[in-house]
C-alpha cells in the first residue's frame, strides 16, 4: 500500500480502554475537506471499517498501545498484492 496512513485511536473517555486500539486510517485529501484530527469535520474510516465521528479520534505520532489486528492484516495483504 503506497497511500499514507495515520495511526488513530479513540480519545480517552469516548470508549472503554479495551476498545482504544490503534487503527490505520488513510490520510484524507486536504483539498476535499479540511481535516484536523480531534476537531475533524468529517468521519474518518480505518482500513478495517472502524469509523471515527468528528471529535472522537486522536492521532498518534508513533506506535503506542494495542494495534488493530484487522488493519494490520489488511495492510500486509495490500502490500503483498502490490497495492
Amino acid at each position: 500500500m503506497s497511500d499514507p496512513l495515520w495511526m488513530v485511536r479513540f480519545r480517552p473517555g469516548v470508549v472503554g480502554e479495551r476498545w482504544r486500539m490503534v487503527h490505520l486510517v488513510p490520510v484524507p485529501d486536504p483539498a476535499a475537506v479540511p481535516v484536523t484530527v480531534g476537531d475533524c469535520v468529517r468521519v474518518l474510516v480505518a482500513l478495517c471499517g472502524q469509523q471515527f465521528a468528528p471529535g472522537e479520534a486522536e492521532r498518534l505520532s508513533r506506535p503506542a498501545g494495542a494495534p488493530c489486528e484487522v488493519c494490520l492484516a489488511l495492510l500486509e495483504r495490500a502490500s503483498i498484492e502490490g497495492g
